[in-house]
Order: structure tokens, then sequence, then C-alpha cells
């Protein structure tokens, strides 16, 4: 019977001594989740809406605009078909913008299918209150009508992208900020590029609230090749030295054969011309591709 007992004690503790054994492997064993990748789109459809920096207006190649160059660059970099539709009109004002779009079936199903929805937004609001105050006001009289003007701006951007929202919940949205075409002839007259830089934060701000991304563009073309702070303040100084009235310089502009800054068209030294479009497209393909959830199906 002793035997017995002793021999049930040391099978006890064998027992326990491999069950411990047993757990110790279990709890040192590698821990493989099983990472199920999402799937990708087999076709990008990618929508621009907005004013005539998304018409493609100021280029003279066949590209015209930002729409199809962004449509090339992304399916080179991704592998995945693209496919880009332009529905910038020239001239229009985020209020002309969102007319439109509520007016136009075909811009409704088009915005519902997209995948990627990009804007340009804000130039023409600004230059409305610009033209009519630019000339006969001080920068500081000119900032504070441009503040002034900031609520009801925000209001119209608000209910575009409420309206987009309301087609599509879960396209990627890409809004662009604008820049001050005529910083290279005007260098010292800082109201304007204030008055963009006032605009772009509402833009910067109100696309966020939308999950989306803002694209600034501002430096690249507002500076053009004259990015570094020395070349900067050459062209200052040259302005200062040249002392001419305002409105007189703003004249001689534009019946200016070349334009100063390299990114923008000679044809009306405002938009874009092929180089400018170029860049506007590096930038949102960077922007892109850092924020890519459009690149996977829901």
């Amino acid at each position: 019977m002793k035997n017995k007992k002793w021999f049930a004690i040391i099978f006890g503790i064998i027992i326990l001594l491999g069950g411990g054994y047993w757990v110790s492997q279990q709890m040192h064993k590698p821990i493989h989740n099983t990472v199920v990748k999402p799937k990708t789109v087999k076709n990008l459809k990618i929508v621009a809406l907005g004013d005539s920096l998304t018409q493609g207006v100021g280029d003279t190649t066949e590209q015209m605009g930002y729409p199809t160059r962004i449509a090339k660059v992304i399916q080179q970099q991704t592998k995945i078909p693209t496919t880009a539709i332009n529905l910038g009109k020239e001239g229009d004002r985020s209020d002309q913008i969102l007319a439109r779009l509520k007016d136009s079936t075909m811009q409704q199903q088009a915005v519902k299918q997209a995948n990627v929805i990009v804007l340009t937004v804000g130039g023409n609001d600004l230059l409305k209150i610009l033209q009519g105050t630019i000339v006969d006001h001080s920068a500081t009289q000119v900032n504070k009508l441009v503040a002034a003007s900031v609520a009801n701006y925000q209001k119209n951007l608000m209910q575009l992208l409420t309206t987009v929202r309301s087609y599509n919940e879960h396209a990627s949205i890409f809004l662009f900020g604008n820049y001050n075409p005529l910083y290279v002839y005007f260098p010292n007259f800082t109201a304007i590029n204030t008055s963009v830089e006032t605009y772009n934060q509402v833009n910067a701000t109100i696309v966020n609230k939308y999950h989306g991304h803002y694209v600034s563009i501002f430096n690249q073309l507002t500076y053009g090749q004259y990015q570094n702070k020395h070349a900067r303040q050459a062209l200052v100084a040259q302005a200062n030295q040249t002392g001419a009235n305002f409105l007189a310089a703003l004249s001689n502009t534009r019946d200016q054969a070349n334009e100063k800054n390299a990114f923008l068209s000679p044809a009306d030294h405002f938009h874009p011309n092929a180089k400018g479009y170029d860049a506007m497209t590096k930038i949102l393909a960077k922007q892109m591709l850092l924020h890519d959830k459009w690149q996977y199906q829901e």
C-alpha cells in the first residue's frame, strides 16, 4: 500500500511539473495574428469641382489643368486605373459652384460615384472683395473689409461641402487653398497676401470638419521662383526703389507680354501656366498619397 501511495504522489508531481512546462511553452509561443489586408479599389474615380483653377485656365497644353495630370500621376504611383472628371468653371464663386452642383444631375451622379473629390474654391469670392477695395483703400482698410467677408464665405463653403457629403459620405476630399498672383510685382503691398491667407485659413479649418484634407499652394504659386528669403527681399527693395503708384503699376502689369512669375500665365498674369499646374499636381499627389484611404474599398 505504501508503494502505491508513493507511486501516486510521484505521479502527481510529474503531472504538475509537466503541466507547468506546457503552460510555460504556451506563454512563450509567438502570437501570429491574421492580418486581413483591405481590398484595393479596381478603378479610381476622381471628380474635380471648382473654378478656373480646376477648369485649367492658363494651361496651354492639352492636359487642361490639374485633373488630367493627377489622374496620370496617381495611376503611375498606384497602378490603379484612374479617371478624372473636370467640373470646373471659370469665374465661379463658392455659391455658384454649389448652385451648379444642385442643378446638375450629371454632376451629382459623378460625385456619388467618386472615390476622391478635389475642389478649388474661394479665389473668386476673395477677388470680388478685393476688386472693389484694393485701389481706393489702405492695407489696413482692405484687411478689415476682407475679415468682414469671412463669415459669409464660411457659410457658403460649409453649404457646398455639406451638399457634397450628402451625395457621398465616404469619398476622400481634398481642398486647395489659393495664392497671390500679384506678389512678384507688388511684394511690398502686404494686404493681398494677408487677405489670401485669411481665406486659406477658412479652407483649412472647414475642410477638416468634413474629414477632408487641405492642400496649400500658396508658397509655390505666390512666390514662384523666388522661394528663398533673400530673393524676396530683393523684390521688395526693387519695388520700394521704383515707388510706382499701385494703380498705374497694376495697369502696366496687365499690358506686359511676359510674366515675372515663372509659374503663372503671361496671358493674364493671374492663372497658373503648365508649370504652375504641374506644381499643383505634385503638391496634391503628395497629400493624396499621404492620406490614401481612397485606395481601399469600404
